[in-house]
């Protein structure tokens, strides 16, 4: 009896611990807006035969920029609301992408030099919270 009430109390002690420790917390940390985020502040583009050369000035925190998204619609009418018909992914290492400072140039080829072109360009953050920066519909 008298070995198992220290092991009683060592348990016991054990459980208040860890049960205790987690007083006064309050929950996972959040991303900080404005601190994190970052946004388009101007997105220009050319067209070259059936490329699209992309070239846009970021502002903010753009440490936290994970990837690129590119929408893009050739065959809808120009007035209709956009309607995207394929998507491209790019990473920060992607070939196609060449980052210097705070602007990124992408280059996206294969598209039909004949059709007129609407598309979307999107910057998603590291930090899923954080919505991502928007081009806009362009054209």
């Amino acid at each position: 009896m008298k070995k198992i009430v220290p092991f009683l109390g060592a348990c016991l002690l054990g459980v208040f611990l860890v049960v205790s420790s987690g007083c006064g917390v309050k929950g996972w940390p959040e991303p900080q807006g404005e601190q994190d985020a970052f946004s388009f502040v101007k997105v220009s583009f050319d067209r070259e035969n059936d490329c699209l050369l992309l070239k846009a000035v970021i502002q903010g925190n753009a440490d936290n920029l994970d990837h690129f998204a590119l929408l893009l619609e050739q065959d809808g009418c120009v007035t209709c609301p956009f309607q995207p018909e394929r998507r491209a992914v790019f990473s920060l290492f992607d070939d196609r992408v060449h980052m210097l400072g705070d602007t990124v140039q992408i280059s996206y080829c294969g598209l039909d030099s004949e059709k007129p072109l609407r598309f979307r360009l999107f910057g998603i953050n590291t930090l899923e919270k954080l919505p991502p920066a928007d081009s806009g519909v362009l054209q």
